[in-house]
């Protein structure tokens, strides 16, 4: 009877707070740009942070998930250590411009979900 090793994993939580940014693609084509990289700037607006890049202003907002993620790292010769569960991803939302700055609305108040599957409602 054989025995397979597998990798083994440990768990080593730090104190540091995590958030997954969603890269939309119109962000991420703005970052990936050939030309100079752009300032990311983040502002308050009336119900939200802005992030703005490239002439472009996105609202950022905290979404909650029931999957978890955990973020590892390398831990000995081949083992991990899992040093933190996300359980908040941040969402970026396109906002229109014809407002003064500052106050630039979302395009679309609802989430990813209810663009899918709200529409019949």
């Amino acid at each position: 009877m054989s025995q397979t090793t597998g990798i083994p994993v440990y768990n080593f939580p730090t104190d540091t707070g995590y958030r997954l940014l969603e890269l939309r693609p119109d962000l991420l084509s703005i970052l990936e740009s050939p030309e100079a990289p752009p300032s990311l700037k983040l502002e308050t607006g009336d119900d939200s942070a802005l992030l703005k890049a490239g002439g472009k202003t996105w609202a950022l907002r905290q979404k909650n998930t029931s999957n978890a993620l955990i973020l590892m790292r390398p831990h000995g010769d081949n083992g991990l250590a899992a040093m933190s569960t996300v359980h908040e991803i941040v969402e970026l939302d396109a906002v229109k411009e014809d407002k003064p700055e500052g106050q630039a609305a979302p395009l679309s108040a609802k989430g990813k979900w209810h663009e899918k599957f709200g529409k019949k409602r």
